[in-house]
């Protein structure tokens, strides 16, 4: 019993490297690695998380079992992650499946992680204070997320639901929060443009409250 166990996780543990070192040899393989002055840019004005923020966010990705997506930040530092934002951070499972689904991945690289990243810093207390149909814009030029359904248990954006919320406690003196999602975003989705008609979330409901 003991052995089979432990080849379970000598397997999975496999698996894993596997997907953070299949993600890595796509982003080389298609050339798409961020150009900081291309997209540090777009957001003047933003203060950038520091060193040793964003360090503690990888830290935490990690305590929460989020690996690949604490493994792909880490290795990419994306400069588009500043103060003030909340990733929309998938599952392991969610990012390994999206590899072998061409439909996630016909966008640039930099385009995806960019919607990921929302550009209000907003708790999951914060988020279920937004009614269903509360668009929120991300880092993607002309893209956001919406509020698809609310509830504690069954709260989602985009259709992809919130599995463990607030996954970056100690992050709340800068502003950012982390939310774990259960799949990736679909960019081409018709959620993800700005809706013609409100609501649109310009000013967070509140700020969330910095640490003592």
């Amino acid at each position: 019993m003991a052995y089979q166990q432990g080849s379970t996780l000598l397997i999975k543990a496999f698996l894993l490297y596997m997907v953070v070192i299949g993600t890595f040899q796509v982003l080389f393989s298609s050339r798409i690695l961020f150009d900081n002055r291309r997209y540090s840019s777009i957001y003047v004005g933003a203060q950038e998380l520091s060193n040793d923020d964003f360090n503690v966010l990888l830290t935490d990705l990690r305590d929460n079992k989020f690996y690949t997506g604490s493994s792909i930040l880490g290795f990419l530092r994306p400069t588009f992650l500043t103060r003030e934002s909340t990733l929309l951070m998938p599952t392991d499972l969610a990012i390994s499946t999206a590899l072998n689904d061409s439909n996630h991945l016909n966008t640039g690289y930099a385009s995806i992680v960019q919607f990921h990243i929302l550009s209000r810093g907003l708790n999951f207390e914060q988020l279920e204070l937004l009614p269903v149909g509360t668009w929120i814009p991300s880092m993607a030029p002309g893209k956001g997320v919406q509020v698809t359904s609310i509830g504690p248990s069954n709260y989602s954006l985009n259709h992809a639901k919130i599995i463990q919320p607030d996954l970056c406690p100690n992050l709340s003196n800068v502003a950012v929060t982390c939310q774990g999602i259960d799949r990736l975003l679909d960019f081409s989705s018709i959620l993800s443009n700005v809706p013609r008609n409100p609501p649109v979330l310009a000013v967070p409901p509140s700020t969330p409250s910095a640490a003592p």
